[in-house]
């Protein structure tokens, strides 16, 4: 978010990147070099808060009642809310009946849930303005009221987001682990690199268009192997069910697979002191919790799965014909899986449905208890590994 009288568009009073309360890029409130403060306590999000806000009527915002023009009040705090409504995590539908309206109860009731912290931090890039009449602090961030167990920090004082994130996350040291936990609805650029940049943004569509014939097609070149050009009608009963075991075993694995990357690598908590696990920590999962918003990063783009998938296929060609039919199975199910993924997030399934469940239980994951919640495809190792979410 650019500030006020910035000379390039990166900073608050800034010329060549560097603050005027800035020494040696230390700001003047900061020990730890990774951002200025307003010398009041203000922070900049604040402070352009206050330069920016209007007042609003009652009878104003309630003409914003649409989708494509949605408006909502929040603690007398006035919100745009009109491009969320479509990756709102539970559904654009439930927040249809609270437009133009005050949606401060329904925000803090724990019917259909409660609100985390994280909730409002994404609120606040809405931000238009307070009703009027309303007695408001003009330093107060709502985000801050609401921390339950999580510290505040203000989000443009820790990065640049005009520039590569990728870079710039090792020097967050120990705030590295509350930043990336605390969502925003941005657009990220991960690489300086054009090339670098364009192999790790992927439409999720990209996943089946590429996976699937190469699949498709070591299992027709397996089963010719096996049997002949001919497969389809020479099978016999048994012989089929051993084909579709070899790749249901696959499917099973690759779920087993999931949940431990997820769980065990991708929530691993890189130390505090580790710029360099901290970028590997960001490069591989934790862009996702940070912008879970942004469509190309929902998926795993092919160019670096490669990197993954040729071994596995070597790996399991050792064990013969049924080793990549197995291959197989993994595949489908990895490709499921971010499909998945995708639709968890920018899909808006019908109450009751399998999918509306694993859509609450994923949303908890991102925005409640990250150290819950596994599996994406389905719940299945949760139940056994004992890491359910309490409200999925």
């Amino acid at each position: 978010m650019a500030k006020k009288d910035a000379s390039n568009g990166i900073g608050n009073k800034q010329a060549n990147g560097i603050s005027s309360k800035h020494t040696n890029g230390v700001g003047s409130e900061h020990t730890n070099g990774v951002g200025n403060k307003h010398a009041n306590g203000v922070s900049n999000k604040q402070a352009n808060y206050i330069s920016h806000r209007r007042k609003y009527t009652i009878e104003e915002v309630a003409l914003h009642n649409r989708a494509e023009d949605a408006w909502v009040i929040v603690e007398s705090r006035v919100y745009d809310i009109t491009k969320f409504l479509d990756v709102h995590p539970g559904g654009a539908e439930i927040m249809l009946d609270y437009l133009g309206q005050d949606a401060t109860e329904i925000l803090s009731s724990i019917d259909p849930h409660a609100h985390s912290r994280a909730a409002y931090e994404l609120l606040s890039d809405y931000y238009l303005g307070v009703i009027e009449g309303a007695d408001i602090d003009e330093k107060d961030d709502l985000a801050e009221q609401h921390r339950f167990d999580f510290k505040g920090y203000h989000e443009e004082d820790l990065v640049d987001w005009n520039k590569a994130i990728l870079p710039q996350v090792g020097k967050l040291g120990k705030q590295y682990s509350k930043w990336v936990h605390s969502p925003v609805d941005k657009k990220l650029r991960l690489f300086p690199q054009d090339i670098f940049e364009i192999c790790s943004y992927c439409p999720w569509y990209v996943v089946p268009i590429v996976w699937l014939p190469i699949t498709s097609y070591i299992a027709h070149t397996t089963l010719t192997a096996m049997y002949s050009r001919d497969y389809y009608n020479v099978l016999t009963n048994f012989q089929w069910g051993l084909v579709v075991g070899a790749i249901i075993g696959g499917i099973i694995m690759w779920t087993l697979v999931e949940y431990c990357l997820h769980r065990f690598v991708f929530h691993a908590c890189p130390p505090a002191n580790s710029p360099i696990l901290i970028t590997l920590h960001f490069l591989i999962h934790g862009q996702h919790h940070k912008v879970p918003f942004d469509p190309g990063r929902l998926v795993f783009p092919p160019v670096p799965a490669t990197f993954f998938v040729i071994p596995l296929y070597l790996l399991l060609s050792i064990f013969g014909n049924f080793g990549r039919l197995f291959f197989v199975g993994v595949m489908l199910g990895y490709v499921a899986y971010d499909c998945t993924h995708y639709y968890l997030h920018y899909g808006s399934p019908a109450q009751g449905t399998y999918f509306k469940g694993l859509k609450t239980y994923h949303v908890v994951h991102h925005f409640v208890r990250q150290d819950k919640g596994f599996g994406i495809s389905s719940k299945l190792w949760d139940i056994p590994f004992n890491t359910l979410p309490p409200r999925a």
